[in-house]
C-alpha cells in the first residue's frame, strides 16, 4: 500500500481505461459493480441463487471487458479501503464520472456531512453488555454514506460492529450494490435491499440472501445460525441439480 497513491483518480483512471472506447464509463462501472457483488457474496458462490448468478454473468460478459481488470480494479478499491476506510469511495468515483446530476436526479451525500450526522444520532451508550441488536438503516442509499459514516462512527467509539444491523436500500441497482460492496469490504452485517422503498412488496419477509435482497458476509460470521438456511438450500439445489443431469 503505497500513501503516495491517488486511489480515487487510479480507480477512476483504471476504469474508463476498461470501458476502453466501447463501454461508456457509466456501463463499465455498472459492470464492474457487477463482478465485485458477485465476488463478495456468499450466495453468488455458492450459486444458491442462479436467477441473480446468471444476471451478474450475463452483466460481464457483456461488458467485454476482461476479468483480470476487473481483479486490477478489484484490488485497487481493497487497497484504498485498508488505506482510509473513513469515506466514501465509490460516491466520489460515481461523481468523477459523472454519474451524478441534476438531470439524472441524482446526488450523494457529502461524506463529511454523513460523518457529522452520524456522530449526532448514534448514542454514546456502549451496547456491548445488552442482548438486543441495535438497527440502522438509510431507505435511500446511494452508495452507502450514512451508513459508512455511522460504521465508523461506532468504531472509534470503541462499540462492538456485532452488536448493530445495517439495512441499506435503493431504487437504483447499480447504487445499491455499490452500497453492498463498501460495506461488505468494511466488515459491517446487514442487507442491502434493491428495490423502491415506498413499496412494502420490496422488503424481504426474512433474512434470505437471494432476490433483491443481499446479506452482508459478515452478518454470518457474527449470525452464523443464518448460514443454516443458506448452506441448507445450497446442499437441496445441488442435489436437484445431479438429479437433473442424471434424467438427462
Amino acid at each position: 500500500m503505497d500513501r503516495s497513491i491517488d486511489y480515487e483518480k487510479k480507480l477512476a483512471d483504471q476504469i474508463s481505461n476498461a470501458a476502453n472506447g466501447r463501454l461508456s464509463d457509466r456501463e463499465a462501472y455498472a459492470s464492474f459493480v457487477a463482478f465485485a457483488s458477485k465476488k463478495l457474496n456468499l450466495a453468488s458462490q455458492l450459486k444458491t441463487d442462479k436467477n441473480r448468478v446468471d444476471e451478474l454473468n450475463r452483466r460481464i460478459r457483456s461488458s467485454g471487458i476482461e476479468d483480470k481488470k476487473f481483479e486490477m480494479i478489484f484490488d485497487t478499491l481493497v487497497d484504498a479501503l485498508e488505506f482510509n476506510m473513513d469515506q466514501d469511495l465509490l460516491g466520489r468515483i460515481c461523481e468523477r464520472l459523472n454519474m451524478t446530476s441534476f438531470k439524472s436526479g441524482q446526488f450523494l451525500t457529502p461524506y463529511p456531512v454523513g460523518k457529522f450526522m452520524a456522530e449526532i444520532n448514534i448514542s454514546e451508550l456502549d451496547t456491548s453488555k445488552q442482548k438486543d441488536i441495535q438497527n440502522i438503516a438509510d431507505p435511500c442509499c446511494g452508495t452507502g454514506v450514512m451508513l459508512i459514516a455511522a460504521a465508523n462512527v461506532i468504531r472509534e467509539r470503541g462499540m462492538p460492529l456485532k452488536n448493530y444491523m445495517m439495512y441499506a436500500q435503493d431504487i437504483d441497482q447499480t447504487m445499491a450494490l455499490s452500497c453492498y460492496i463498501q460495506l461488505a469490504l468494511q466488515g459491517v452485517p446487514g442487507m442491502v435491499v434493491i428495490g423502491d422503498s415506498l413499496q412494502p412488496s420490496t422488503t424481504p419477509p426474512m433474512l434470505m440472501d437471494e432476490g433483491n435482497a443481499w446479506m452482508l458476509p459478515m452478518t454470518y460470521y457474527y449470525h452464523p445460525e443464518l448460514l443454516v438456511d443458506i448452506k441448507s438450500k445450497a446442499r437441496k439445489l445441488d442435489k436437484q441439480r445431479k438429479a437433473d443431469m442424471l434424467e438427462r
